[in-house]
C-alpha cells in the first residue's frame, strides 16, 4: 500500500539496476573482490571412488556437468585429489527437486575452518520485526560466484562415473564456503548493515525500515553495492516494498513473526521416517519453530529418544502420535508479539522429572502477549533431583540461557512459579550451597518473584505436563458400599449374594459371607479363617494392573502369591497366568527360557564340485598387516574352503575374488550364497550374479547359522591361522594360504576323506613324504569317490539332524500366526528385546516370513527364523461394565479456560481442598500400591 509516485520511484530503480537481475542467457555472476581459499591441515593427497547410483541420477549428473563445463564454473582436472559426487533429493523444493553436490567430507576433516563469525538466525529476526516496510533480495547461485584460489583448484577436484573434474567456483559442500560469502557479503555492504536497517544471512539481503523514502533509498544503494560486487540477484525470489516477507522460513511483519505457510504445507507431506536420519531431519525442520510451539520438548520426546546413538529404531504408535501433533501444531502455529523492552514483561516456569518449561509474556494494551514459548529436556544427570532443585534449575535456564537476550539490561521484569521454595530464594541471606552459583548468576538481573498456584500455572506447566493420562492405583477397601454396589453388577456374583441373603441352605456357597454388605471369600488354613474380598468381573483389570504392571512385572506364580493373600475371584489362576503372559511389556523385554523351539533343516549336497558356494568376510583384523580382512568361500559338494586376503570389505575386491578364485578356477557356480552385508547386496553384485544367471541366496539377517557351513569353515581356519602366525600377527595374511592348505587337507568327518581329495581326487604329498620317499597313492575313480563321499555325508546330516532335533522342540508357529520378532540385540542395557507384533505369511525349509503394517498403510516384511520368534499373547479381556472413574472422578484437576495464569503475590495462601466423604476410605497413589486394611 504505496502511492503512485512511491511506486514509480521503486521502478525507476529497478530498470536503472537491471543488470543486476539473471537473464535466461546470464544466469552466472563473478565476484572480483575476494577469492575462496582452502588451507589443509594435512595436504597429503587422497583419492576416493565415484559412489554407484541409478540411471535417472547418472543422467541428472551429466546434464549437471555440461552445464556447469559450458558456464566456467568446471574444467576437466589431473589432479591427485578426488572426492565423489552425490545427487540430494528435495522433494518439497519448488524449483530444483534434484541438487548435484560434492561428498567433500573427507576433505572438509583434513580444512583449517574459518573463524568468521554467522549471524544468528534468531537475533537477526527480532532486529527487522516490527518494521513497516521490507525488502528481500536472493543471491542467484550465491556460492558458484566466487572464484577459487588457483592453487586451491586442484583440492576440491571430484569425480563422476564418466570424468574427473575440478571446480575454479566455490562449490556447495566446502566446509568454509558459508563464512567466505557471508564475509563477502558483510564487508560490501557494511555501511548499510551499520544504520541498523539492512541484514544479511549468507545469501539473502533484508532491507527493513519504518520510512518509505529512507526505504527507497537504501534499496537503490543495496542494488548498487551488489551490482558493483559482481553478484547476481534472483528476481523471481525477492520482494519489494512489502508489508510482511518471508525470511529465513518466518513471516516477518510489524506485527511480529509467524510461521512460513509455504514451509509448513511441506511438513504435512512429510513420509514416515525410515531411518536415524529421516527422523534427524524432521527434528531438525521441526526445532527452527519450535518457540512456537507450546511443549515441543515434551511431544517430540518419543522421537528424540529414537536418535540416541544405541537407540534401536523402533516406529511405535507414539511415535507417530508425536509427530502427527508436531504437524498439527506447526500448520496452527500463532503470530508471537514483538518483543518492546518499555512494556511490562513476565517470565512463567515450571519443571518435572523429565523437562523444564517457560513462557515470555508481555502486556500489550492492556492484554497478554506471548513473545515465545521455550521447553527443554532434563538432563539425566538432574532427573534424581527434588522438585524444588529442578523449578530453581528451571528458573536459572529460563533467565540466564533461553531468554537472556530479552531479560538482560530490562529495568525489570517478573518471574512467576508455582514452587514457594523458589519464590524465596533471592531474598535468603545465606542460600544453601546447592542454589549459590543459581543466586549468584541471577544476581545481575532486576526482577521479582511471583508465587502463582499450580493449576493456575497453565502455560508453562504444558510444556511439562506427560501426554499420556496418569494412571490412578487404588486398592479396595472391603468396608466400602460402592465395592458391594460393583459386586451386584456381576451377574454370578449377584446369585451368590442373593442365594446368601435368601437364609436358604446352599452347599455351593458355603465358602462365602457376606460382611458390611460386601461378599467376602473364607479361606481356612488349619485353624484360622482368613476373609478375602471377592473380585467383580469389573474390577479384574484395575487389580490385576496394580499387583503386576505397577509392582515391578512378576512373573505369575509371584503376581499370583500377592493377589491371592487379599483378593479372590473363580478362576483367578487362569486369569492372572493369561493376564501376565499377555502382557505386553514382558514380552517386549523378557528373554526366551526353555528349549528353542527350532528344527534342524540341512541343505541337501549337489552332486557337482562348485555347483553351490557359501562366501563372508572375517574381519576386520586389527594389526599392522595392510589386509584387515579374508574372504572364504566354501564349496558345499567338497566342503573346500577357498582364502583370499583384502584390505577392506568392498564390493570390487569381492567380485575379483569370485571372477578369479571360483569362476576362472571351477567355473561358474549355479547358487551364491551369502549374508545380507552391504557388500553383499550391493548393486554391483547384483549386476554381476544377474549376468552371469547365478542364484544369490541370502541367510535370515542376525541369524549366522543360516549360513552355517561358511561360519563353520572360518572356525577351523582361523585357529589354524593362528598357531601357524604364533607371534608374527602383524603379517597374518602372508599365512593364511598355509592355513587353508592344511585344513583342506584335513579328513572330514562327515564325507569321510579330504575335501583336496574328494575335488582333485588325490592327497598332496608333503615335506616328509618326500624325505622318506613314499610313494604317492594310487588315484581311485572319481565318480565312486564323489559317490561314497555323497552317501557318507548324506548320512552324516541326517544323524547331525537327529541329535539336534532330539534337542530341541517343534516351533509351535503357523501361518496367520501373531509373532513378536527380535534380532538378538535390545536396544542399550535397558531397551526391548522384541518388536511385533508380526503376522506370519509363509513358512518354507525352516524359514519364516513375517509382515506388519506400518503407520502410514506401509508394509514391513522381514525374513527370520523360528529361534527369533516368540508367540504373541493377548491379555484377558475383562468385563469393564462397571465404569471405576466413577471412584476417583472427583480428584481429577479442573481444566483452567484461560492460557495464562492470574498472578499472585508471595503472601498469598492456598485452600486446600477436601474429598468427597464416600472416598475417605480409598487410597489414591501415583505409583505404588499401599496394603488394604480389613
Amino acid at each position: 500500500n504505496i502511492s503512485d509516485e512511491s511506486h514509480e520511484k521503486v521502478k525507476e530503480i529497478l530498470l536503472k539496476n537491471a543488470d543486476v537481475f539473471t537473464k535466461p542467457d546470464s544466469q552466472w555472476g563473478f565476484c572480483t573482490e575476494t577469492e575462496h581459499v582452502i588451507e589443509l591441515v594435512d595436504p597429503t593427497p587422497f583419492s576416493m571412488q565415484p559412489y554407484t547410483t541409478s540411471d535417472a541420477n547418472k543422467r541428472f549428473i551429466q546434464q549437471e556437468i555440461r552445464e556447469w563445463e559450458k558456464n566456467g564454473i568446471i574444467r576437466p582436472s589431473k589432479s591427485p585429489y578426488a572426492s565423489p559426487v552425490i545427487v540430494v533429493d528435495q522433494p518439497h523444493h519448488e524449483t530444483t527437486p534434484k541438487r548435484l553436490c560434492v561428498d567433500y567430507r573427507f576433505l572438509n576433516a583434513r580444512t583449517r575452518q574459518r573463524a568468521y563469525p554467522m549471524p544468528r538466525v534468531d537475533s537477526l529476526i527480532r532486529k527487522i520485526t516490527g518494521s513497516k516496510y521490507f525488502t528481500k533480495l536472493d543471491i542467484k547461485k550465491a556460492f558458484l560466484n566466487i572464484p577459487l584460489r588457483e592453487e586451491d583448484v586442484a583440492k576440491a577436484a571430484f569425480v563422476t562415473e564418466d570424468g574427473h573434474y575440478e571446480p575454479v567456483r566455490m562449490l556447495f559442500g566446502l566446509s568454509t564456503a558459508p563464512a567466505t560469502m557471508q564475509c563477502v557479503m558483510n564487508e560490501g555492504l557494511r555501511e548499510l548493515i551499520d544504520t541498523g536497517h539492512v541484514c544479511v544471512y549468507i545469501d539473502d539481503v533484508c532491507v527493513h525500515t519504518n520510512d518509505l523514502e529512507l526505504h527507497i533509498t537504501l534499496l537503490e544503494k543495496t542494488l548498487e553495492i551488489v551490482k558493483n560486487l559482481g553478484l547476481r540477484v534472483d528476481i523471481k525470489k525477492c520482494e519489494f516494498v512489502t508489508s510482511s516477507i518471508p525470511f529465513l522460513g518466518l513471516i516477518v511483519s510489524s506485527e511480529g513473526t509467524a510461521v512460513d505457510p509455504k514451509r509448513i504445507a511441506a511438513v504435512a507431506n512429510y513420509k514416515t521416517p525410515r531411518s536415524k536420519k529421516d527422523i534427524r531431519s524432521f527434528l531438525g525442520f521441526a526445532s527452527h519453530y519450535r518457540k512456537y510451539i507450546q511443549d515441543f520438548a515434551k511431544i517430540a520426546r518419543p522421537l528424540t529418544e529414537l536418535t540416541r546413538k544405541d537407540a534401536l529404531l523402533t516406529w511405535t504408535q507414539e511415535c507417530q502420535n508425536a509427530m502427527d501433533t508436531i504437524k498439527s501444531k506447526l500448520i496452527a502455529a500463532p503470530i508471537l508479539a514483538n518483543f518492546d523492552p518499555s512494556l511490562p514483561t513476565e517470565v512463567y516456569v515450571d519443571a518435572s522429572q523429565t523437562a523444564f518449561g517457560a513462557v515470555l509474556v508481555q502486556q500489550h494494551e492492556g492484554r497478554q502477549r506471548v513473545i515465545e514459548y521455550a521447553s527443554k529436556k532434563v538432563p539425566a544427570s538432574d532427573q534424581h533431583k527434588h522438585s524444588t532443585d529442578l523449578e530453581a534449575i528451571a528458573a536459572h535456564w529460563a533467565i540466564t540461557d533461553r531468554f537472556h537476550q530479552y531479560l538482560q539490561g530490562l529495568p525489570h521484569f517478573t518471574l512467576y512459579t508455582d514452587n514457594w521454595a523458589v519464590t524465596h530464594l533471592m531474598s535468603k541471606k545465606n542460600p544453601h550451597r546447592r542454589f549459590a552459583r543459581i543466586v549468584l548468576d541471577l544476581a545481575s538481573y532486576n526482577f521479582s518473584v511471583k508465587h502463582v498456584s499450580g493449576k493456575a500455572n497453565v502455560a508453562a506447566d504444558s510444556l511439562t505436563r506427560l501426554l499420556a493420562p496418569v494412571n490412578h492405583i487404588f486398592v479396595l477397601q472391603a468396608q466400602d458400599s460402592r465395592l458391594g454396589e460393583a459386586q451386584r453388577s456381576d451377574p454370578e456374583l449377584n446369585a451368590i449374594i442373593a442365594r446368601l441373603e435368601s437364609n436358604e441352605e446352599a452347599e455351593n456357597v458355603t465358602e462365602f459371607r457376606i460382611i458390611n454388605g460386601t461378599l467376602r471369600h473364607v479361606t481356612t488354613d488349619g485353624s484360622k479363617e482368613a476373609l478375602r474380598v471377592v473380585v467383580p468381573s469389573c474390577l479384574k483389570n484395575a487389580i490385576l494392573t496394580c499387583y503386576h504392571d505397577d509392582d515391578g512385572h512378576s512373573d505369575p506364580q509371584r503376581t499370583m502369591a500377592k493377589i491371592q493373600k487379599r483378593y479372590y475371584w473363580s478362576r483367578m489362576n487362569n486369569d492372572i497366568t493369561g493376564y501376565v503372559r499377555g502382557c505386553e511389556k514382558c514380552q517386549r523385554y523378557n528373554s526366551p527360557t526353555g528349549v528353542q523351539s527350532r528344527l534342524l533343516h540341512p541343505r541337501a549336497p549337489p552332486t557337482m564340485p562348485f555347483e553351490q558356494v557359501a562366501i563372508d568376510h572375517v574381519g576386520p583384523i586389527h594389526t599392522a598387516d595392510p589386509n584387515k580382512y579374508f574372504i572364504t568361500a566354501v564349496d558345499v559338494t567338497t566342503r573346500f574352503i577357498i582364502t583370499s586376503p583384502v584390505p577392506d570389505k568392498s564390493t570390487e575386491h569381492l567380485l575379483r575374488f569370485i571372477d578369479e578364485k571360483i569362476v576362472c578356477t571351477f567355473g561358474i557356480p549355479r547358487v551364491i550364497i551369502t549374508d545380507n552385508d552391504k557388500v553383499m547386496v550391493s548393486h554391483a553384485m547384483q549386476k554381476y550374479v544377474s549376468d552371469h544367471h547365478i542364484e544369490h541366496t541370502l541367510s535370515v539377517p542376525y541369524a549366522p547359522d543360516t549360513n552355517g557351513l561358511v561360519e563353520r569353515a572360518n572356525g577351523k581356519v582361523l585357529p589354524a591361522l593362528r598357531k601357524n602366525i604364533d607371534t608374527d600377527i602383524h603379517h597374518w595374511s602372508a599365512y593364511l594360504s598355509r592355513a587353508t592348505f592344511q585344513v583342506n587337507c584335513q579328513k572330514h568327518a562327515g564325507l569321510g576323506t579330504s575335501p583336496f581329495k574328494l575335488l582333485y581326487n588325490f592327497q598332496p604329498r608333503l615335506t616328509v613324504d618326500n624325505e622318506l620317499n613314499i610313494d604317492a597313492d594310487e588315484l581311485d575313480s572319481i565318480e565312486t569317490l564323489r559317490e561314497e563321499s555323497n552317501h557318507n555325508l548324506t548320512n552324516y546330516l541326517k544323524g547331525m539332524k537327529q541329535r539336534y532335533d532330539s534337542r530341541h522342540r517343534a516351533p509351535p508357529y503357523e501361518v496367520n500366526d501373531e509373532v513378536w520378532y527380535t534380532s538378538g540385540a535390545r536396544q542399550g542395557k535397558l531397551g526391548v528385546l522384541y518388536d511385533g507384533p508380526y503376522h506370519i505369511v509363509d513358512i518354507t525349509n525352516g524359514k519364516y516370513t513375517i509382515t506388519r503394517e506400518l503407520p502410514g498403510g506401509k508394509e514391513e516384511k522381514k525374513f527370520t527364523t523360528s529361534t527369533q520368534l516368540k508367540v504373541y499373547r493377548g491379555q484377558p479381556d475383562f468385563d469393564k461394565v462397571f465404569n471405576i472413574d466413577s471412584m476417583y472422578e472427583h480428584l481429577q484437576p479442573e481444566e483452567e479456560p484461560h492460557p495464562l495464569p492470574e498472578k499472585s503475590s508471595i503472601h498469598s495462601s492456598t485452600r486446600e481442598k477436601r474429598l468427597p466423604l464416600w472416598l475417605k476410605d480409598y487410597v489414591l497413589t501415583d505409583n505404588y500400591c499401599e496394603d488394604a486394611m480389613f
